[in-house]
């Protein structure tokens, strides 16, 4: 029998850049490395089990002045938790000014998953004030590998 705070299963994703997302909606969209969203699904064994997710973004950056990009993970396709609100925002004039490249990387921990059923996360992005933002930019290297994680923590 396992103790409460035992990691139950994971299920993990790495891969490598072959790709980017570039964007300049400010509705949420898929962060996708050419490799695939940055979705994984979990089949909790027990209902009131902790699902934590790790997630690890490299190569963001965001392009216009006086804006940010936004970070949400997304359970079952529907807006659940915001991982950062104002992420690359800077004020250094006008023009096209790339705020550098950042590596984003944020944890999530859903306390309230209440089933057994098969329960997805992804992570979305989007802009804030009209701005212009890129993850998994062309800067980093291909070999880079990316990750995503989720636990089941018992309880």
């Amino acid at each position: 029998k396992l103790a409460a705070g035992s990691i139950i299963q994971t299920v993990h994703m790495v891969t490598t850049r072959s790709g980017s997302t570039s964007s300049t909606a400010t509705s949420y969209v898929h962060c996708n490395n050419g490799a695939g969203n940055y979705s994984l699904a979990i089949t909790p064994k027990y209902s009131n089990s902790y699902i934590m997710g790790i997630v690890s973004l490299p190569g963001v950056a965001q392009k216009k002045n006086n804006a940010s990009i936004a970070f949400t993970v997304f359970k079952n396709n529907s807006e659940w938790q915001m991982l950062d609100s104002h992420l690359g925002y800077h004020n250094q004039g006008t023009g096209n000014i790339h705020s550098g490249h950042q590596h984003f990387s944020s944890q999530f921990i859903d306390t309230n998953v209440g089933s057994t059923n098969a329960t997805t996360y992804d992570v979305r992005a989007r802009c804030t004030s009209g701005g212009e933002f890129r993850i998994f930019d062309n800067h980093i290297s291909a070999s880079y590998r990316t990750h995503f994680t989720l636990m089941e923590i018992k309880q």
